[in-house]
């Protein structure tokens, strides 16, 4: 993941990491709180999640052993408060994706619970973990008119946040680090210009990689802001606004990554939209893979000439046979050492308290400290499930990815009569960005500074599928 970050001489600050977070909380649920006033209290929810976005992840509070990120205390407040003044749409239609998250979550208990944790703190983890972002997402838009009227704020927080990264690409200067909440060292960060352009943002989360799929989440609520303008002379200057947002963002993380993923995210999208360019683009992706099989060590190659030359320079012993080892190939390493041990934990897996932090406490890793040491981070979202809730929960949690996906594309026919003034572009862009993210978690361990935000968009999905439901309902009888 790099090496720590040496930023130039820290500003004093004497806030610390409580008094920020409580700040923050209160700035995120009284700005809800003005907005369900003026707008109606059924975008309050909606608008503090955004306005949280603006957090630091590191602002955290530490309750009874778990961290509880500002995002995290404004959905528990602001579904307190929903459930006091919109409490009968909590039993608004049911559909598939809110099966899954709950059977994902079901698991992680029992988990838990198997490998002697206490029912109490499981059951709060668990929820807290999986089912809050994603309720979350699903009852801020569980209205009508709902994207259209939060899309503004959803852009307008993630402009600021793609301001800060720039000035942070150009300037080393992470705003949220030097003026506010010094960052922990949970994670370790990159230092210095990459390639010799820029410094590597990180923005209001721990990681590069983690602020490029933060970026990656967000086109869709561009697109519905776009789509809910009424004048195409009034759209030319948003699509600009939301193009150059974007790719600013993730261009400041300068990672390799992200910028795939919105490569992928564009490629699906336009597949999605096109017929022959769907046919187009699953030739290209089958003729790559076939290329990328037949010439395996010049593709690694290909990708290592990207990485700093000392990093290039490292060998590893690994099962007896010396290895380059490189930040690329340790996906594959990864992918080599932990794969096996995923399948030797069986269908339940080695239970939170052993995979938590790095390396996991699992049976089976390499003995030679310095081989160990470097594959300790597991930079595989899917490896990270599947050692933590074993064979049952990796199938649940890639469920969970699929049936958003899918649950999408079967939205896609009514759009446009269900969401008016949104319609099928957005839910093309989300189903195009989830994919992409699906990709791009092969890559990176399953963090919460940006997990959270898939979840709430995931949950973003099931509260649509839930409004198409009842509208279509309404319109049968």
């Amino acid at each position: 993941m790099g090496i720590a970050l040496q930023p130039g001489p820290q500003v004093q600050s004497m806030l610390t990491a409580t008094t920020i977070h409580l700040v923050m909380l209160a700035l995120s649920c009284g700005i809800a709180a003005g907005a369900g006033f003026r707008w109606g209290r059924s975008q309050a929810l909606g608008v503090g999640m955004a306005i949280s976005m603006l957090s630091g992840t590191w602002f955290e509070l530490d309750i009874a052993g778990l961290p509880i990120s500002v995002a995290t205390s404004t959905a528990i407040v602001l579904l307190i408060a929903y459930c006091i003044h919109s409490g009968r749409s909590i039993w608004s239609p049911v559909c598939g994706l809110d099966l899954a998250v709950g059977a994902l979550a079901l698991w992680n208990v029992i988990v838990d619970l198997n490998h002697s944790s206490g029912i109490v703190a499981t059951g709060v983890r668990a929820y807290g973990e999986w089912v809050l972002p994603y309720v979350a997402g699903r009852y801020a838009v569980l209205h009508r008119g709902s994207l259209s009227a939060l899309s503004p704020w959803f852009c307008g927080v993630v402009t600021a946040i793609a301001a800060g990264a720039v000035f942070e690409a150009f300037t080393s200067t992470n705003v949220w680090d030097q003026y506010l909440v010094p960052v922990d060292d949970k994670v370790l960060r990159p230092t210095g210009k990459r390639y010799g352009l820029l410094y590597r943002a990180t923005g209001p989360t721990r990681h590069p990689i983690f602020l490029g799929l933060l970026m990656i989440c967000m086109p869709p609520w561009f697109i519905a802001n776009i789509e809910a303008l009424r004048s195409n002379a009034s759209r030319v200057p948003a699509m600009l606004w939301s193009g150059i947002t974007i790719i600013a963002g993730i261009l400041s993380t300068v990672s390799r990554g992200p910028l795939i993923g919105l490569v992928i995210a564009s490629s699906f999208f336009v597949g999605l939209r096109s017929v022959f360019m769907r046919a187009v683009l699953l030739c290209s992706v089958l003729v790559g893979c076939v290329l990328v099989s037949m010439y395996w060590t010049s593709a690694l190659a290909l990708i290592d000439s990207t990485e700093r030359k000392n990093s290039r320079r490292q060998v590893v012993v690994i099962d007896d046979q010396p290895e380059l080892y490189s930040g690329s190939r340790n996906r594959v390493f990864v992918n080599r050492i932990y794969g096996p041990i995923v399948l030797r934990g069986g269908l339940m897996g080695y239970g939170t308290a052993a995979t938590t932090g790095f390396p996991p406490n699992v049976p089976g890793l390499p003995t030679d400290p310095e081989v160990r040491h470097r594959l300790r981070v597991v930079d595989n979202s899917f490896i990270n499930v599947g050692l933590r809730l074993g064979i049952v929960g990796l199938t649940l949690f890639v469920g969970v990815i699929g049936t958003a996906i899918a649950t999408l594309i079967t939205m896609r026919r009514n759009a446009s009569t269900t969401f008016y003034p949104v319609g099928d572009y957005t839910i093309d862009a989300m189903a195009s960005c989830l994919f992409a993210m699906s990709t791009l978690l092969a890559t990176v361990f399953l963090a919460y500074d940006f997990a959270f935000w898939m979840l709430f968009q995931i949950g973003v999905v099931g509260g649509l599928a839930s409004q198409q439901a009842s509208v279509l309902r309404a319109v049968k009888y």
